[in-house]
């Protein structure tokens, strides 16, 4: 994200520095008085969540109007918007006290802070192997291996993952409530348990959680502050009567949907990677890719050498897919680790989390000594220091508390407790990316390689492929990859953009990163319009076409209709629209290749046995993909308690699965939304190459 906690804006608002702040405006300034403005409405240092700030209310109202009454001679329009902001902020903050007292005054509260730690962690580890035994007891139905979302566990349908995530995130923050009320966090923000758990009563795993509820509570009203705070919008009650469902004793709820312009587009391009990973796993599991594990006692070179486990060759390609570069042989570190040390750390951790098993008196969560970790780690191909390096990176921290990514918390000075369950089922690739996400480390290479295959992805019958790096009037303009087909040029722009991994920030980071994009474009297409001489020497088929702008990215973010004018489609749904005609289901059995079911055709991609532009250009403008997605996908309201009277109302996207008669509806669907434009249609929304 732009603004982190390091950066020096960030630093100038955490000290309340009026002066430096507007400073960032001035002309030697690096930010306009909209950024700056954006910056302060999302900026996490303006809170108080735990109410530990000294006349916080007061002084940040103070210093927001000395910032406001700075920039109004240089945009008073943006300036404005700050009056909002603290009545805003103190909101925020109170109800982050109501969540505290709410659990304070719990059945569960009443238990010693580490009871509480044990049991909620136990209650974790129950509910995450009762969901890991019922999606794979429903998964094993059927001579074929299935590729769901969604499954039947005692008669219910859920969705692991989101399960998963809402008990892992409710322990999460429970053991951080108890780590601030306590003071288990050390100088580096980890968390740091006084003394080693103990196996809690059925009892006590009852009483916590009461605790768990309300740190539920606490995460929904998390997300729901930072859209409120990234949409610069201020709090709206639900008008009565409120809804039939409503808690007895609720007499108010704040509404705070999300933004579907921003959120929704994220959602679907992160659910359609996460689909594409599980796919390609099934499908080199079908192969017979799987072969026996080495022990992990066995000293293991690190990847692509040797592999630990079947998983770890899964999150090699993975990472190749997200990053679209040669990755197993990239040296350079990212917070301290190669991207191979960071696969072979977390492919290790899959491997104990299968293996280690407590005994039946000790808590469930393993609690290991810190050496025996670092001997594992060291073994699998991770010197010393590294091991010690990437154990760091997997503790929950003040500031990193997804326990996928950071499934250890330090017991005293030696031992850490391992979230196992957490890890068991993990796919690699995604695990890497949130972590480095997580700790600040960007994975962004020019994209030369992606380049490349884009280039020869697009290759094909009539369709003319040129790149090239030009000057003129002392400007240089680098196009990635031009193609002409028919009466259209097409100028794709690559982009290597990682996906949010369901973030908010990074969703709303992503949506600016567009716009940053599109800006690129339109630069390279004056470019193309004002010195259309840069094509003769390479494509000269060029001039004369209608210019076709578009950001392509390597992962699956497309955005409907474009961005600014520009189109913003995927790598992976070109290739896929130019090589096959078909979407429709798959089957897949043990030890086979991916076959097509009969009579398993969803829709067809191609009116003729061959792609034409037109239909190109359909896609471009909006994958089919993205509506098969967005039409099993649907926002569910999800009330979540401040206090006894309060609550707040939030959305939460869910994915249903495809089936052979939900996608043909879709498919009806995508023909209304996104009609077959003609050429004259694009003439009129298009520019012409002179």
């Amino acid at each position: 994200m732009e603004d982190l906690k390091g950066s020096e804006l960030e630093k100038a608002i955490g000290r309340l520095d009026a002066t430096a702040v507007a400073g960032f405006v001035q002309p030697s300034g690096s930010r306009t008085a909209k950024e700056v403005v954006d910056t302060l409405w999302k900026s996490e240092s303006l809170l108080d969540k735990h109410g530990t700030k000294k006349d916080w209310p007061a002084r940040r109202k103070s210093f927001i109007a000395n910032v406001a009454l700075a920039l109004t001679s240089l945009d008073a329009d943006a300036a404005a918007t700050l009056q909002a902001l603290p009545d805003l902020l103190n909101t925020v903050d109170i109800n982050f006290a109501k969540i505290l007292d709410q659990t304070g005054k719990s059945a569960g509260a009443a238990l010693p802070p580490i009871t509480q730690v044990a049991a909620a962690t136990a209650f974790a580890c129950q509910m995450l192997e009762l969901l890991e035994k019922g999606a794979q007891q429903d998964m094993d139905k059927g001579p074929e291996l299935r590729v769901k979302s969604n499954f039947s566990i005692g008669g219910r349908i859920v969705n692991p993952d989101t399960e998963l995530f809402g008990v892992l995130k409710a322990m999460g923050a429970t053991v951080l409530l108890l780590a601030y009320q306590n003071s288990w966090l050390n100088k580096a923000g980890e968390v740091v348990l006084p003394s080693v758990l103990h196996r809690p009563s059925i009892d006590e795993i009852e009483a916590v959680q009461s605790v768990l509820s309300f740190a539920a509570a606490w995460g929904g009203w998390e997300r729901a502050q930072v859209r409120a705070r990234f949409d610069h919008r201020p709090f709206e009650y639900v008008p009565p009567p409120l809804p039939k469902n409503t808690p007895a004793g609720i007499t108010s709820i704040l509404d705070v949907e999300p933004n579907h312009d921003v959120e929704l587009v994220d959602y679907i391009a992160n659910d359609r990677l996460l689909a594409r990973t599980h796919q390609q796993y099934f499908e080199m599991l079908a192969s017979g890719y799987r072969g026996a594990d080495p022990s992990l006692d066995e000293h293991t070179p690190l990847a692509p050498a040797a592999f630990v486990s079947f998983e770890e060759k899964h999150g090699l390609y993975t990472l190749f897919e997200y990053y679209s570069y040669d990755v197993q042989n990239d040296t350079k570190q990212y917070a301290g680790l190669t991207l191979m040390e960071w696969l072979r750390g977390y492919a290790i951790l899959r491997r104990l989390a299968a293996e280690i098993v407590t005994a039946a008196t000790d808590h469930p969560c393993p609690q290991l000594a810190e050496a025996e970790i670092v001997q594992y780690l060291t073994r699998g191909g991770l010197s010393e220091t590294a091991a010690h390096r990437f154990l760091s990176h997997c503790c929950l921290t003040s500031r990193r508390s997804d326990i996928y990514d950071h499934p250890f918390i330090r017991v005293g000075e030696d031992r850490y407790l391992f979230v196992a369950p957490s890890q068991r089922n993990g796919i690699l690739g995604p695990i890497i990316v949130s972590a480095l996400n997580g700790v600040g480390a960007t994975v962004q290479r020019k994209g030369t390689e992606f380049e490349k295959r884009l280039r020869k992805e697009i290759q094909g019958p009539g369709r003319k492929v040129a790149h090239f790096t030009k000057k003129r009037d002392k400007e240089e303009y680098d196009y990635d990859a031009l193609m002409v087909w028919g009466n259209f040029c097409f100028l794709f722009e690559c982009k290597n953009h990682t996906l949010s991994g369901g973030v908010i920030q990074l969703a709303y980071h992503a949506r600016q990163e567009s716009v940053s994009h599109a800006r690129q474009v339109r630069r390279l297409v004056d470019g193309l319009l004002k010195h259309p001489d840069m094509l003769d020497d390479q494509l000269p088929e060029a001039r004369g076409k209608l210019l076709v702008p578009c950001v392509i990215n390597n992962l699956q973010y497309s955005v409907p209709d474009g961005v600014d004018g520009v189109l913003f489609a995927d790598s992976s749904m070109i290739k896929r629209f130019l090589h096959l005609p078909v979407i429709g289901q798959v089957g897949m059995r043990a030890g086979q290749e991916p076959i097509r079911t009969p009579g398993g055709e969803i829709i067809r991609l191609w009116a003729g046995d061959a792609p034409t532009p037109l239909e190109f250009l359909r896609h471009l403008r909006c994958p089919v993909q993205f509506i098969l997605t967005r039409n099993h996908t649907k926002c569910q309201r999800i009330l979540s308690g401040i206090s006894e009277y309060e609550a707040v109302a939030g959305g939460e996207y869910a994915t249903s699965d495809v089936e052979i008669a939900s996608g043909r509806a879709a498919a009806m669907a995508y023909d209304s939304l996104v009609p077959l434009w003609s050429e004259a249609d694009w003439a009129g929304r298009l520019t012409r190459i002179p």
